[in-house]
Formats: C-alpha cells, structure tokens, sequence
C-alpha cells in the first residue's frame, strides 16, 4: 500500500473479508477525509481477488450494516413509545368500531345501559340460545379485550413517556408528548425542529391550505388538546400556542441531548400562560364573550363606537347587583327605576353595564366612559 494509502486507510483494512460483521461495523463508523480508488486499493492490499468481488463484499457489508442501524432504531426507548401509542390508537378506534356494531347487532337483546361499553358488557355476560347469540357474545368478549388492551396500553405509555423524554412529558402530559414525538418521527427529529413547526404539528392539512390560499393560518395543531392553549379565550390562544410550543422545543432538546429535568423551563411556561389566560381583553370578542355568559338568549353585536345599543331580549338571565358604579342609593334608584343591574366590566378606560328593562324586555350595553358617572 502506498505512502498516501496509508495515511488514510480503507474501511477494509485490518478485517477478515469473511467477516460480514466486522465489514459492516467498519462502514458503520469508518470515515475519510476524501474519496480513494477503493476497489483498486482492495485488490493491491490482497482482500479480494479482483473488483467485482470487491463490490461483492461492499454490498454484504451494507445491507448488514443497514439491518443492524434498523435493528437499533425500533428497539430504541422513543420508538418503542411511538409504537406503542400508534397501536393504542388502532385498537381504540377498532374497538370503537366494533362496538357500535355489536349495539347494532344486539341492541334489542339486553336491557338499556349507560354507556356503549356497559352494553358490550351485558352482551358479553349473555347466555347464548341460538348459534347466532353464541357468535355475537364472542365477539363482545374480544371487544372488551380490546378496550382492555388500550386502556393497557395507554398505562404503559404514562408510565414510561417520563424516563424517554421527563420534561416534554411533565410539561405536555405523557400522551400529548409521545404524540408529538410521533408526529416528529422521533425524540431527535423532534428537537430539531424550531417551535413554530411543532406549534402546528398535527394541523398539517390546514397548513397546507393555507399556504396554497385557500385558509388562514392555523394557530395551533395538537398542542390544542392540552389545557394551556384549550384553556385560553381564542383570542389568546395564539399567544398561548406560541409560549407552549417555544418551551416545548426547549423541553425536547433538553430531553434529546441531556435527559436530564428542567425546572426552571417549567416555572417559566406556567408563569407565563397564567399571563396570557388572566390578559384582560380591550376588544369586542371580548366583552360579548363576557356578556354572552350573562344572556346566554341575546346575540349582541358591539360597536365600540356608539354610546349604545339595543337588541330584543326574550328573557333574563342577568345577576342583580346592589348599586351603580359610584351612585349613592343605587338599590334605590333601580328599584325605583324598574331595572336590574349587571355587575360591571372594566375594559381598557371605559366601563361596560347591562341594563335590562323588565317592562320592555330590552337589552341595553351602556358604555361609560367614567365609571363614577351615568
């Protein structure tokens, strides 16, 4: 071998050609600053006869070396996870299936039950009287193995999400967080994505849309599920989908490159989502959300600009409150008045009450713009 070979040997170098093992660790984790005659080389080293037994042996090796790297990744803790919850997944919505079918099928047979479930139960605990009674109760048997076996598996991806990934599972919750695994195609592939991408995982299909024109961008994908985003008024929700998925991103890359828990990230995210969800709004999708909790039978329409407005009420569902905002002898002055006063609300510089005139059945949305005035 020359000067220049042996400054840079080959992946063959030093292994028994038999060896298919040895080969395919040496392509595995063998490296070389630039590209060499390698076939040429195998043959002047002696380790094969010629060429076309060279390739030969390149071919063994690498198909070797691919079946031991595949090996490796299914058995790795976050793929077995992911399995796991794909699985879980197939037999909750087999078992769903299944289950509806056999209420369809055995309805008229058993006695009215709370749930489906309970009815696959009863259907289960039958005495078969015909051979058609016999199948049916067998297949409720397996039904309820397979809600068995989902409930199992769900447990067992509870209790093994926090020793793969202990901060995404604290922060998003052991399914949540093996979802978005999933999602990724793994713990590493995870970590590497920056949180806008993981804020929309799941939400593929409204991405797209949007990107072709067709849809507005999607806040959130299956991040919505848990109760930080859910949890949140929709018009924080981005907000609140954006500090989720940035600390996610930190919690995955923690996971993936040092395994080890985080509090810090945690306190942070929790601070800052109670930020967000306890934001007092200065919009209008506000105040009706507010108003609409109070008459739940009134569709009002805000318009910030006007002083009033008023919309036919068919009934009340206000809570009377003792007193006007800043009004000596409120109680008297609605008694006296004939209305029922709302507790009001403070946004932004003005103040927001709701009268409702018994007499006229109308809905009335003052806007002051001083509370200590009427």
């Amino acid at each position: 071998m020359s000067e220049e070979q042996s400054d840079n040997p080959a992946w063959f170098s030093d292994i028994d050609p038999t060896d298919i093992g040895a080969a395919a660790t040496a392509i595995a984790d063998g490296t070389a600053d630039h590209p060499r005659n390698w076939s040429m080389q195998a043959v002047e080293s002696g380790v094969v006869e010629d060429t076309t037994a060279y390739y030969q042996l390149l071919h063994d090796a690498a198909i070797k070396a691919t079946q031991t790297a595949i090996e490796s990744y299914e058995a790795s803790d976050d793929r077995q996870l992911r399995q796991c919850l794909t699985a879980m997944d197939d037999v909750k919505r087999t078992a769903n299936e299944l289950t509806e079918r056999l209420v369809e099928w055995g309805g008229s047979r058993i006695n009215s039950s709370d749930t489906e479930l309970d009815k696959v139960r009863e259907l289960a605990d039958m005495t078969a009287s015909t051979p058609a009674e016999t199948r049916l109760i067998s297949l409720a048997t397996r039904v309820l193995m397979l809600h068995e076996e989902g409930d199992d598996l769900r447990t067992y991806i509870e209790t093994h999400a926090a020793t793969v990934a202990p901060n995404l599972t604290a922060m998003a919750g052991p399914i949540l967080a093996t979802r978005l695994i999933e999602l990724a195609g793994g713990l590493e592939s995870l970590a590497r994505q920056p949180a806008g991408t993981i804020q929309v995982l799941g939400a593929e299909d409204a991405l797209f849309a949007h990107l072709e024109g067709r849809a507005s961008a999607p806040k959130h994908g299956v991040i919505f599920t848990h109760e930080y985003v859910r949890g949140t008024r929709p018009a924080d929700r981005g907000s609140a989908a954006r500090a989720f998925a940035g600390k996610l991103a930190l919690a995955a890359r923690i996971d993936h490159y040092s395994g080890t828990y985080k509090q810090p990230i945690h306190d942070e995210l929790t601070n800052r989502i109670e930020t967000i969800q306890t934001r007092a709004g200065d919009d209008a999708e506000w105040v009706h959300h507010h108003f609409r909790r109070a008459f739940n039978d009134v569709s009002l329409i805000m318009n910030l600009g006007s002083p009033r407005r008023e919309n036919p009420c068919t009934g009340s569902h206000v809570i009377p409150m003792d007193g006007v905002f800043g009004m000596l002898g409120g109680p008297n002055l609605a008694q006296c008045l004939n209305l029922i006063l709302t507790p009001g609300s403070r946004v932004g510089n003005q103040s927001y009450i709701l009268v409702l005139h018994q007499g006229q059945l109308f809905l009335t949305l003052q806007i002051l713009p001083d509370r200590h005035t009427l």
